[in-house]
């Protein structure tokens, strides 16, 4: 296997400075702002008395999985991680 020696992207001046503005707006800050709302949604398919349908609850399921894949990779902790476990459980038990 090659030892990549290309050399970084240059990197772009934060859209901020040209417009006096701040974009916080990267991937990573997108991933955990997904990351909460799934989990968010995902919370309201264990409310007693909720409709759940099966095909929102495996996409919500995935794209959970993906962000918590992502951020890990990106050597982030996702947000809400101690609600985690719980949630997973309440997803065993249900699935």
């Amino acid at each position: 296997m090659e030892a990549n020696t290309s050399s970084p992207l240059p990197t772009l001046p934060n859209s901020g400075t040209l417009t006096g503005t701040v974009n916080p707006a990267s991937p990573s800050s997108v991933n955990l702002y997904r990351i909460t709302k799934v989990l968010e949604r995902l919370a309201t398919h264990f409310h007693p008395g909720s409709r759940s349908e099966s095909f929102e609850f495996f996409t919500l399921c995935l794209s959970l999985s993906r962000g918590i894949d992502y951020a890990l990779a990106n050597g982030e902790t996702p947000p809400k991680a101690n609600e985690l476990p719980m949630l997973m459980k309440q997803v065993i038990f249900t699935a």
